[in-house]
């Protein structure tokens, strides 16, 4: 037994040894530039990986429903956002059942389509159910691994999901309503689910003894979402059938600005640049007319401005960064937002890599898959708007990943911060409005298929105004005061 410890000891010294002694090698301090052979290989990407930290973005900011609606069954109605004190709660109980589903623990009586008019009626009749919007749209199978399934066919009818209706029926039965988020078609599953009962008394707590800004109605319940030619005022704008039109948005309020913080100011860390596998004493580096440092290779090129926006480009596929991890679409973005997370983390060490995906997972029939991110802060999304010639921005993170490597890929290096300065916030009906006037002049009405608060990054102001991200087209329209 001591004779075990003892080895095990010495291992460990040598071990300790040997990495105390590259520690002092690397060490590029030590060196006139350019003549270390170890801060060279240190600069290889294989021998990289190795030196470098890991930083773990997991991807549970996606797999959470960003709002659920739960109508009592009396016509009342109430919403709970991702980051309201009790939406955690309401959450699990139906993450529970959406899980059980995907794993085919729950049979299925029966399943048949509806017409988005059949939903319409459903709800009119003042039955009770919980509505589940995610923030993006995503095909079934990659929605179960999000749920933690490696592979369910549960969605293999529909194209990708991002809505949901449950709809209990009985004790031990209940209704799940899928909507497809690419065509809109509606796929309803009869379930035997045991656990009904538990679900419906749960339902009836969150919905009663909420705040009044919790009350809610649907667009499609107000008809907000049809025109018809027999109508005496034709509406300009349309909106999307299950918008949310929550009392807190309907009333005149205040909200509070938040301070931007540009993590490349003063100066650029050599980790950032390390990043994307070059060297920051490389010698192909200079410096242009407007600040912005540029790196040239024969086969890449990175610029950093500054107001904080880091840009990689490689000439062809082949010669892009290699993402760690499977070809799937979900291991994919899984990379994507590891990467986007370590240069992040390059840049602001102790800092909360707190961004989302912005556009809807689908399969790309190119062979390029492109990732759009953006941050938010305790729970709002910060809508990028800068147009400022080359650094035009609408997302504060995109990528380009072809053939498995990034061939592409712009960030935004910014962090937030609250402030005690409030200004007065517009209610949604004056922001569909403005959204409207855009189009006065269009002949056939406006659909707004998504409508959300936010704040506006315009990529050089300090404070950040909150404002109304719409979407028109699938294209975002920010309004501000």
């Amino acid at each position: 037994m001591k004779e075990r410890i003892k080895s095990f000891v010495l291992v460990l010294l040598i071990l300790l040894s040997i990495w105390l002694t590259s520690e002092t090698w690397i060490d590029k301090r030590l060196w006139p530039d350019g003549y270390s052979l170890f801060v060279n290989v240190k600069e290889w990407p294989i021998i990289r990986e190795f030196f470098e930290k890991s930083y773990s973005q997991p991807m549970e900011n996606l797999s959470k429903a960003r709002k659920i609606v739960i109508a009592d069954g009396s016509g009342s109605s109430a919403v709970f956002y991702n980051g309201d004190r009790i939406f955690k709660n309401v959450y699990s109980d139906i993450e529970e059942l959406l899980t059980s589903f995907m794993k085919g623990e729950v049979s299925i009586r029966a399943k048949s389509n509806l017409t988005g008019e059949n939903v319409r009626e459903l709800l009119n009749e003042q039955i009770m159910y919980a509505y589940v919007n995610y923030s993006v749209a995503m095909p079934g199978g990659f929605f179960g691994q999000l749920m933690g399934v490696a592979e369910s066919e549960a969605f293999s009818d529909l194209s990708s999901v991002r809505d949901f209706f449950i709809m209990p029926t009985g004790e031990e039965s209940l209704e799940l309503i899928a909507i497809d988020g690419e065509n809109g078609n509606v796929m309803r599953y009869e379930l035997n689910y045991e656990n009904t009962a538990g679900l419906i008394e749960k339902f009836v707590g969150y919905a009663e003894d909420v705040p009044p800004e919790n009350y809610c109605v649907m667009a499609l319940q107000m008809n907000m979402d049809i025109s018809s030619p027999d109508d005496a005022v034709k509406m300009k704008t349309l909106l999307d059938s299950f918008l949310v039109l929550d009392s807190a948005s309907t009333a005149d309020s205040k909200k509070a600005e938040i301070v931007s913080r540009n993590l490349v100011e003063n100066g650029i860390p050599d980790e950032v640049i390390r990043c994307f596998s070059y060297s920051p004493d490389s010698l192909y580096r200079y410096v242009d007319s407007e600040g912005t440092v540029i790196y040239l290779e024969n086969d890449s090129s990175l610029k950093i401005y500054k107001n904080g926006l880091v840009e990689y480009e490689a000439t062809a596929k082949e010669y892009g960064i290699p993402l760690a991890g499977g070809t799937s679409l979900y291991e994919k973005l899984n990379s994507a937002i590891r990467f986007a997370g370590k240069v992040y983390s390059a840049a602001s060490p102790d800092g909360e890599f707190s961004m989302n995906v912005s556009r809807d997972i689908r399969l790309n029939a190119s062979g390029d898959t492109e990732f759009l991110f953006d941050y938010y802060y305790e729970g709002t999304p910060i809508a990028i708007k800068m147009n400022d010639g080359e650094t035009k921005m609408r997302h504060a993170a995109e990528m380009t990943v072809s053939g498995g490597n990034i061939t592409k890929f712009r960030i935004l290096l910014r962090s937030y911060s609250g402030s005690e300065k409030h200004r007065d916030f517009m209610n949604i009906y004056e922001a569909i409005d403005k959204i409207a006037a855009n189009y006065e002049d269009a002949e056939e009405p406006v659909k707004i298929e998504d409508m959300f608060p936010a704040y506006m990054e315009d990529g050089g102001s300090e404070r950040l105004l909150p404002c109304w991200v719409g979407y028109v087209a699938g294209l975002p329209i920010v309004i501000c005061e």
